[in-house]
């Protein structure tokens, strides 16, 4: 008696996890079938994209580059400006300090 008992339990079991697996299969293939109609496009474009990456690139890092030059060059410009603006400057002072020290005494 007990052994019918184990039957039927492992029968009733055993058509319960068919019934999964049958339900996981039928998720199975139809996630299968989207990734396949997913996937074909991208391994179809994916090369065409990895071929024209310098000419994308190429032109962004031209106008990168060219841009940091113009930037760098206008800083050297004020910085130059500074430069002589200090020297200016302090040619004036001297200059003050020795029309003050050969006149006002």
């Amino acid at each position: 008696m007990c052994y019918c008992i184990y039957d039927s339990v492992l029968l009733y079991l055993c058509d319960s996890a068919c019934g999964c697996f049958l339900q996981s299969r039928r998720a199975l293939l139809v996630a299968k079938g989207e990734y396949d109609e997913v996937n074909t496009p991208l391994m179809e474009d994916l090369p065409q994209l990895y071929d024209q990456r310098v000419d994308y690139f190429q032109p962004t890092f031209q106008a990168l580059i060219r841009a940091q030059v113009t930037h760098n060059s206008y800083i050297a410009f004020f910085l130059k400006a500074a430069q002589i603006r200090r020297r200016c400057f302090f040619f004036l002072v001297s200059v003050m300090s020795h029309y003050m020290n050969f006149y006002c005494r």
